[in-house]
């Protein structure tokens, strides 16, 4: 933990409405005048790898373009639909596949306008630092000195008088530093890294432990050693993940946070918003990039189980019926469709009849069809009456049955449902119901051989 002292706050006068506009105004007019001129670079080079067909290169660049300016909507949408073209039923082949050469200058712009952006926001924070009689300034000050750790990126070094280090781009006010040290930076592995929004919400932790790679990232309060070993799973789950859906085109890693019990876990919970998890064995926090979980029996499956959602998602970002997320996670971390030996990972083993047997143990399915399909998984764990392990497990018959039936119409209307569900902007867009009202128009005239043809496969599946 770091001890430092924090300057007793100063007692400050409170801005008049028309005061506080102006000085907001003529903030947001000299951090517009800092950053113009970052805005072009990266404009301009992205411009440039259009044309010639680099897209990757071109993406990267609109999108630093556009958190230096927020306000150019329309680059924005812009990149919105370049990005289109990553979800694979769409996905179109006719981009270039980058040369060395085309790789190194990116690196090396990218290296170039990211030190001038990172000095920009060290400028403007310096700036708004002085009007110390002013809170919202004060706090702008602190969101560009945060904005430029986070360009830099870390570890980060502390200098003789007390300044964080930005790496090339300059340090950071001491008095600044100070408080930063506290709020905004923790210990990982020893070292100091910033906050991410995650780990902001996790105030009283200061130390965590980390293992990453270029593709997963683990961050425990357990131990160093267990993040490592639940890296290895983790990479090896993604060349699994990466086999059956196809490349993620996300910048972040695929995260797994994991907590040291339960009553820490469910306090996280009902701390960042997400009290409706805390009956769960953990979940999938696509806005954040993690899946969240703490140390209990059959982590391993649990962890798997919840990559398998997040790296989906930032494959498709869809939001489809809760049977098909469930289903789908559950045939990689599911307890019956993997197997770890000797730390081997193996996923997506297909059903046996002794694994599906509790599904009709009453002579008919344990969740009606039409529960299922219409169903929610977070419901049913919140509900705590015991139904939920039904529905997960039913939730990976109906989709292994889907995927591979082959009888015909069944097999034809999933492969359209699906296609037009993952690859549709609406499904993404709009609620989770949108793709279950398509289902249930999909399947039109088909739900008696549904109804027959699932109970009968769940007895002898093939």
């Amino acid at each position: 933990m770091i001890a430092c002292a924090v300057a007793p706050a100063r007692a400050t006068a409170r801005a008049s409405p028309p005061q506080a506009a102006r000085a907001d105004a003529e903030a947001r007019r000299f951090e517009h005048d800092a950053l113009e001129s970052v805005f072009e670079k990266y404009y301009e080079a992205g411009s440039d790898y259009y044309k010639n067909g680099w897209r990757n290169e071109a993406l990267w660049c609109f999108e630093r373009a556009t958190k230096v300016l927020p306000e150019f909507g329309g680059l924005e949408r812009f990149v919105s639909l370049l990005r289109d073209f990553d979800n694979p039923v769409w996905k179109r082949k006719h981009w270039k596949s980058p040369r060395s050469a085309v790789d190194e200058g990116f690196r090396r712009r990218k290296e170039y306008y990211d030190l001038g952006y990172a000095q920009a926001l060290l400028k403007i924070g310096a700036h708004h630092a002085r009007k110390e009689d002013d809170p919202a300034l004060v706090e702008r000050a602190r969101a560009s000195f945060r904005s430029a750790l986070e360009i830099v990126g870390g570890p980060y070094e502390v200098d003789a008088s007390g300044s964080i280090v930005a790496g090339k781009a300059g340090t950071i006010p001491a008095a600044f530093s100070k408080r930063m040290l506290l709020e905004d930076l923790v210990l990982i592995n020893g070292k100091r890294w910033l906050r991410d929004s995650m780990l902001r919400q996790l105030k009283d932790v200061s130390t965590l432990h980390e293992a990453r790679s270029e593709r997963c990232l683990v961050r425990t309060l357990t131990s160093e050693e267990e993040a490592r070993r639940l890296l290895a799973l983790l990479e090896q789950a993604y060349d699994d993940f990466s086999h059956a859906f196809g490349e993620r085109p996300a910048s972040r890693p695929l995260g797994l946070f994991l907590f040291v019990d339960r009553k820490a876990y469910e306090e996280w919970c009902k701390a960042s918003e997400n009290g409706a998890r805390t009956k769960a064995a953990g979940f999938a926090n696509g806005a954040e990039g993690f899946a969240v979980t703490f140390a209990q029996k059959g982590i391993e499956a649990i962890a798997v189980h919840e990559a398998a959602h997040l790296y989906h998602f930032d494959v498709y970002a869809s939001a489809m019926p809760s049977w098909y997320e469930e289903g789908l996670a559950e045939s990689f971390g599911g307890r019956h469709a993997m197997r770890l030996d000797a730390e081997k990972l193996t996923t997506s083993l297909r059903p046996t009849k002794a694994a599906l047997a509790p599904l009709l143990r009453t002579g008919s399915l344990a969740v009606p069809l039409a529960d299922l399909l219409h169903g929610d998984a977070t419901a049913r764990i919140a509900a705590d009456d015991g139904s939920a392990s039904d529905f997960y497990l039913e939730s990976w018959a109906f989709y292994c049955f889907l995927t591979a039936t082959k009888e015909p119409r069944l097999a034809s209307r999933f492969e359209e449902w699906e296609s037009f569900a993952l690859g549709s902007r609406t499904a993404r867009d709009a609620k989770e119901q949108d793709a279950t009202q398509l289902f249930d128009r999909v399947f039109g005239g088909l739900e008696p051989l549904l109804a027959s043809a699932f109970p009968e496969w769940i007895a002898d599946p093939k």
